[in-house]
């Protein structure tokens, strides 16, 4: 819980109306999760809600939309989540990557699947191509086995924020297929203002993160990712032309722009 500096007081929680005090002025429930009726019942969040009635920030639409109208917010506002400076002010490539893919995500979030589509859709076709995924260190041995059918596949662990403009420097596209509780898609979103392709089924926030032909793919199956998946692999103008449109996107993308998007709606704006 923290509070927005300025004369109209806003308080604001993260995912919980219970964590917000009982004299909260204007407040705010910043969510980040899926915000489902049967879950706030379960937590016993519906007190807190009736008794505050806070506005709820949701990070897009698509979050937003799977809000059950019977929850009782005053308000419901579409925020996006800021960049930070150092993916913003990394620049352009010189030249296009070598055709090696990311996976950046947990891994419930499609990996078994990926290793498939890549074991029996990428590699056959491009075995000069390779894939590492990234997912946190606990759940390597249990994929582990699936990855070893392909030796164009590396699995490692998650790396911290700071390491992840590098990390992203040196790839040609992410994979990102999508879930239905992906709310945001920071990797997505990341990549894609590094000037990095995203293709995905664009399930979930994908949908929202990715602009299909323009930043990335939205794909109908798997045939069609695997068709653009090539594509963005092995043609350099194809990529060139992304890698630029996706660039153009940054200038609206930072902290301090969505900060002032906040104080539009809650230090600007009357109580």
């Amino acid at each position: 819980m923290t509070q927005v500096p300025g004369e109209a007081g806003v308080t604001v929680a993260i995912n919980d109306a219970s964590l917000l005090p009982p004299d909260a002025a204007r407040p705010v429930v910043w969510f980040h999760n899926e915000v489902l009726l049967s879950r706030e019942l379960r937590r016993r969040r519906l007190p807190a809600l009736l008794r505050h009635r806070p506005t709820a920030i949701f990070c897009g639409t698509e979050q937003a939309s799977h809000a059950s109208r019977l929850l009782p917010f005053r308000a419901r506002v579409i925020l996006p989540h800021g960049l930070p400076p150092a993916i913003l002010a990394a620049p352009p490539a010189s030249a296009p990557p070598p055709p090696h893919a990311l996976f950046i995500s947990q891994a419930y979030r499609g990996l078994a699947g990926l290793i498939d589509f890549w074991r029996t859709s990428i590699a056959p076709a491009r075995p000069d191509t390779r894939l590492t995924a990234h997912i946190a260190a606990a759940d390597l041995p249990r994929h582990r086995a699936l990855a070893e059918s392909a030796p164009s596949i590396s699995l490692l662990p998650r790396l911290p924020s700071h390491a992840i403009p590098a990390l992203l420097a040196g790839a040609r596209l992410l994979l990102a297929p999508g879930h239905r509780s992906e709310t945001f898609c920071l990797a997505a979103a990341e990549a894609i203002a590094m000037g990095v392709p995203v293709v995905t089924f664009g399930t979930g926030a994908l949908k929202e993160r990715v602009r299909h032909g323009r930043t990335g793919f939205i794909c109908r199956d798997r045939a069609d990712m695997a068709q653009h998946t090539l594509a963005l692999l092995t043609d350099d103008a194809l990529w060139s032309r992304l890698h630029a449109n996706a660039l153009a996107t940054r200038h609206n993308a930072g902290w301090n722009q969505v900060a002032q998007q906040w104080e539009k709606h809650f230090v600007e704006a009357k109580p």
